[in-house]
């Protein structure tokens, strides 16, 4: 399988790690998926306006980590702006975190305003697996940041900010369509034309060796 695209919401895409909730995972023969829940959900999750309750989530995402189509976990994450309650995005984060390292796959982070708190849970759990920050619109400043962190990787779409990306090394460097209707070798184009490199060195296996 030669995948490019790291993350996609695009059930029908291919050669694409499709990002899915939990009761959203049907898979088809030859995709591959990550699985979790996106923090835009935790409020309506917790007022229990999900097909799947709060005292479900850890079995079933530790259920569902296990499947082979599965290569990663999340998205999962933090953002300031839209999910409701910060502490609970938080504790979601850490137990998608918890279930990643369990199973020895990388966790895929939505992250809006919220780099020191990711940076704060990177140091505290110390992670095995590959963590990558999806979609990354941020500074160069934050983006320094979170790879000062060995272990955090950062992915790019059709926004990306020019500065950041030109940080980024390209063994840390990722791209994505996430929902972009743009073909992600149409960004991808951009994006090794940006960092003087062919586009099959931004390839999404890396994340999952």
């Amino acid at each position: 399988m030669d995948l490019l695209d790291v993350h996609t919401h695009n059930q029908d895409a291919v050669d694409a790690i499709i990002s899915v909730r939990p009761w959203q995972f049907d898979p088809k023969p030859g995709c591959v998926y990550s699985v979790g829940i996106h923090p835009w959900d935790v409020a309506a999750l917790y007022e229990e306006r999900t097909p799947l309750k709060p005292a479900e989530v850890e079995s079933e995402l530790s259920r569902l980590a296990q499947h082979p189509a599965v290569v990663a976990i999340g998205e999962c994450g933090i953002d300031h702006l839209r999910g409701g309650s910060i502490d609970a995005q938080i504790a979601l984060t850490e137990m998608h975190i918890h279930i990643s390292e369990q199973v020895g796959k990388p966790l895929i982070i939505h992250c809006v305003r919220a780099v020191n708190e990711v940076i704060t849970l990177y140091r505290r759990y110390r992670p095995r697996s590959k963590w990558l920050i999806h979609g990354f619109r941020g500074s160069v400043g934050s983006a320094k940041a979170l790879l000062a962190c060995q272990r955090i990787n950062l992915s790019y779409g059709e926004k990306f900010p020019k500065e950041a990306l030109l940080a980024t090394p390209i063994d840390r460097l990722y791209v994505e369509t996430d929902e972009s209707q743009q073909p992600i070798t149409e960004i991808a184009t951009r994006i090794s034309a940006l960092k003087v490199c062919p586009i099959s060195h931004l390839s999404a296996m890396r994340l999952l060796s």
